[in-house]
């Protein structure tokens, strides 16, 4: 999420964006985006995501995204990173999509990100991904019904497609 908003602000920067927006680039580039702790990797983002376009603006939808892997052996902190960026991405162009009829372009071209320190209240939406050794493991929470999908899938499956 965290790339999503940076994407965003250099964006703006290339506009003109004031002196103060430059400096708060300059902070999140040096912001850490992985911790490590008992043997692990994490990644823990929220972020406010809204959709605006010509004739509609969707609700404000708090994500909360949570990603682990083992700290050596599987996946490099780089890839961690990107994989967790993708694959983040990737489910709320689908989510979006599905629900408001969006194509990937006319969702890039309306999509608004805030990050947030942490949470407000509860997220509308949890996202956990785990990597092993074996593969990984993406799991979506829809904290307002309830309900939990996982897709589970080993390393040879997901690099085959």
């Amino acid at each position: 999420m965290r790339i999503l908003t940076l994407l965003f602000v250099l964006a703006l920067s290339l506009l003109g964006a004031d002196a103060v927006c430059a400096q708060d680039t300059q902070e999140e580039l040096l912001e850490d985006l992985v911790s490590y702790q008992d043997n692990k990797m994490t990644m823990e983002d929220f972020a406010l995501f809204r959709l605006r376009g010509q004739d509609f603006e969707t609700e404000a939808l708090q994500v909360e995204v949570q990603a682990e892997a083992p700290s050596e052996g599987v996946i490099s902190r780089d890839n961690f990173v990107s994989l967790v960026t993708l694959l983040s991405y990737e489910s709320l162009i689908t989510i979006y999509a599905e629900q408001y009829q969006l194509s990937a372009r006319d969702f890039v071209n309306a999509i608004e990100v805030e990050d947030l320190a942490e949470p407000i209240g509860t997220p509308d939406l949890r996202i956990k991904l785990v990597a092993t050794s074996q593969g990984i493991q993406i799991e979506f929470e829809d904290t307002q019904s309830g309900r939990i999908s996982r897709s589970t899938t080993t390393w040879e499956e997901y690099f085959a497609d």
